[in-house]
């Protein structure tokens, strides 16, 4: 599903940008596939214009940025629920 939203520009705010768009695909398809979870951050509720694509990993309790802009690893409960409300 996300690569077709990724393909397709199915995003609640302006699209990514061409070489945006190949950097995601890109990276989606060089994960490891035992990796099963993707995050795609927005940067506010207003637009949503894409910042960041994430993987958490099953066992691990921290999210790894794989493309964009925005914290490297989201880390610890408190910080995880608050990206996942």
């Amino acid at each position: 599903m996300v690569l077709n939203a990724i393909e397709r520009s199915i995003f609640p705010g302006p699209p990514p940008g061409p070489d945006a768009k190949a950097g995601l695909l890109g990276a989606i398809k060089a994960t490891p596939s035992d990796v099963n979870h993707f995050l795609i951050l927005f940067r506010n509720a207003e637009r949503c214009p894409y910042r960041g694509l994430y993987v958490h990993a099953l066992g691990k309790n921290v999210l790894e940025r794989i493309h964009g802009v925005g914290p490297a690893a989201i880390t610890g409960d408190k910080a995880i629920d608050k990206f996942l409300k």
